[in-house]
């Protein structure tokens, strides 16, 4: 059913032609302009002090970035996908180049969502991005062994989109924990890379981390594509 979707969405986008997800120049996916995102160096953006946990990541939340994350999130532009699995390669870089990458094995883990916002998107982006922090592992780190788990899994809350800041906190508390069939199969201890698409309150990869590090589980670094 979701492959059907997709095919329609495309063939649509055949007869009314797509305009930049960025910016709104006609007749390109990402142009040369937003496509220039990519150049940026991915800095060490908010360690969370309480876990003394580093956090990768490239731009700020805002103009085309905003717009561009928006498309991939809120409108599934498939199209974009490869625009940022390139993007979060460069956290990937960065990491990379300041001497990590050394553990042997670390597992891929993507932030997770709701139920509902799994069942409502045919594309989840934390899923997409995990995917463009393996791609890049590949390349750049051949020896270290890696792998995507979905090991972290939400138990309750809402869509953060429509919180505001102090909701946005209360609505992470104590909502995440380990996927059980999961963590048997990849046991403690084990290196973590914990992989989320935009950072605002940090609330969400506080506790990812906390449910991770309770669990036994060495959070490496948490790599994001955007900082509010």
């Amino acid at each position: 059913m979701q492959a059907l979707q997709i095919m329609v969405r495309e063939f649509c986008r055949l007869i009314w032609p797509l305009s930049c997800a960025g910016c709104g120049q006609p007749d390109w996916h990402v142009c040369p302009q937003c496509q220039d995102l990519l150049n940026f160096e991915a800095q060490n953006i908010a360690p969370l002090v309480e876990s003394q946990t580093p956090i990768y990541g490239i731009h700020k939340y805002d103009g085309e970035m905003r717009n561009l994350i928006l498309g991939f999130k809120n409108l599934e532009r498939t199209d974009l996908v490869k625009f940022f699995q390139q993007l979060i390669g460069r956290d990937v870089q960065s990491w990379i180049a300041s001497g990590n990458g050394n553990c042997g094995r670390v597992l891929i883990v993507p932030a997770p969502s709701t139920k509902k916002a799994n069942l409502e998107r045919i594309v989840k982006p934390t899923e997409v991005l995990a995917r463009g922090v393996q791609l890049a592992l590949t390349e750049a780190q051949p020896n270290l062994k890696h792998c995507i788990v979905d090991l972290l899994v939400q138990t309750k809350g809402e869509k953060q989109e429509n919180l505001t800041y102090k909701e946005r906190s209360r609505n992470k508390t104590n909502t995440i924990s380990l996927a059980k069939k999961m963590s048997k199969r990849f046991p403690p201890p084990q290196s973590i890379i914990l992989v989320d698409d935009v950072l605002t309150t940090g609330s969400t990869l506080k506790e990812c981390i906390y449910t991770l590090e309770d669990g036994g589980y060495q959070v490496q670094t948490a790599m994001v594509v955007a900082k509010s």
